[in-house]
Parts: C-alpha cells; structure tokens; sequence
C-alpha cells in the first residue's frame, strides 16, 4: 500500500518544455470499461481552529471501496482546482484508472479548498504560509473524522498522502513533520519556496535527481519531500527539496 501510493502524482501534474503544449495521458483521459467513483461536494462551517471559516471540500470515492476493510486517503489544497474532471489535474479520472489497474489502493479523495470569510480564497495566505501545525491540526482533527463518519479510513500515516501547488504546496511541508501520525507522504507542485528562502530566512537545498532516477517518485517520506522548481530550466522538472 506505502509504495503504490508512490507514482500516483506523475500523472496528476502536467510537466513538458517551455511553450510546449502538454498533452493529456491515458490515464487523465475515461477509459472504457473502467468505473467511475463518485465526487460529491460538502461544505465545512463548523471549525473551531478556523473559527468564522467556511471551507468548499469535495470527497471522491473509489468505485471498489467497501467498508470491509479501510481505505487510503490523499488530500488536497485547493481541491476544486484537482477535482474538475475538464481541468489539468483531473484527479478522479486518474484515479478511476490507477485504481482499477491496481497500480494504487483503494483511495478517498479529499479536495478542499482554503476557507473564507467575507470572499473566496481570503484565508488562503493563514491557512497555507504559517510553518506550524495549526492547518495540520485542521486537517487531523475537523476534516479527517468529518469524512470518516461516513468511510473508513486507514489510521496509518503510510497510507495518507497530502497535496498542494504554489502556497499550497507549503502545507505539505509542516503537516507531515509537525503532525506525524496525519501523513507519511507529500508533494508539493512549484511550492513557493521564496517563503522560506526570503520571508523566513530558511535556507533550501534542492537536489537535481540524476538522469537515471526516475521522475515519477512525487510521493516521499516527509523527510524527502518533492518541489518543482521555477528556477530552473524548462518547465516543472521535478526537483527534491528539504529544509536544511
């Protein structure tokens, strides 16, 4: 279950050279014979560590689940971005495919958007940039049992995974470390490193993989935590990245 959860972002994140124009894999696109999940989509007003809040979430559902047995869990910042089906990520219909091929277990999908208060997305930059476990908290204690009132989730930090682009991909960053037991596994898309290098004065190592490694590794133990880059050459290569 750990290492299939492994591949899953190669083909969620569109990569390609400077002005090319990505074309969509197989596994982003319905396949025949293969069934779909359900998305439905959920409203959360009730934080008490985001008091005032209101959070857009959106829970996806493997056609194979049963509650025979738990299932893994990946959660998303800025999940409507993930979970349009017409969009880039397209995060249901990849997992319909990796699913039904078994290359990735049984999986509960959480997208969730940043909270708002008076308009969408005004909560974005508290929710995402402090480097504490206050959203790590959120997820662990709100959002996590408010799902699991209806689907069994696995309890293991190796089967839960956690996802974020730009400012959201700093969520993954302190939600593994300051939160062990919330996930064991995280990516982060063009993270905005600049927080750490220039507004918290945290120097970041980035290590280019070497030729023969594969690229498909986006998933890490949270010591190992993947970024793209911005900075470099081309667009979105994947680079490691760790606070040193």
């Amino acid at each position: 279950m750990a290492r299939s959860l492994i591949f899953v972002l190669l083909v969620l994140i569109p990569t390609g050279a400077s002005g090319a124009q990505y074309a969509l894999g197989v596994d982003s696109l319905p396949q025949e014979g293969v069934p779909q999940g359900t998305v439905e989509k959920r409203t959360w007003d009730a934080s008490r560590i985001y008091p005032g809040t209101t959070h857009e979430y959106w829970v996806y559902v493997s056609a194979q689940y049963t509650d025979a047995e738990p299932a893994c869990v990946m959660v998303f910042q800025d999940g409507g971005d993930f979970v349009n089906i017409k969009g880039l990520m397209r995060v249901p219909t990849v997992f319909d495919n990796l699913i039904h091929k078994g290359e990735m277990p049984v999986t509960i999908g959480i997208f969730i958007n940043p909270g708002k208060k008076e308009q969408a997305y005004d909560q974005r930059d508290i929710q995402y940039l402090p480097l504490d476990d206050t959203y790590a908290r959120f997820l662990l204690e709100e959002i996590l049992p408010e799902v699991g009132k209806d689907y069994k989730l696995v309890d293991e930090a190796a089967g839960r995974a956690i996802v974020g682009m730009s400012d959201g991909g700093l969520a993954p960053s302190p939600s593994p470390g300051n939160a062990p037991m919330h996930s064991a596994k995280s990516s982060a898309t063009s993270g905005a490193t600049r927080v750490f290098e220039v507004d918290r004065n945290i120097p970041i190592s980035f290590e280019k993989p070497a030729a023969t490694q594969n690229p498909s590794v986006c998933f890490s133990r949270m010591e190992r935590m993947t970024s793209t880059s911005p900075k470099a050459t081309g667009r979105s290569p994947i680079y490691k990245w760790s606070l040193r």
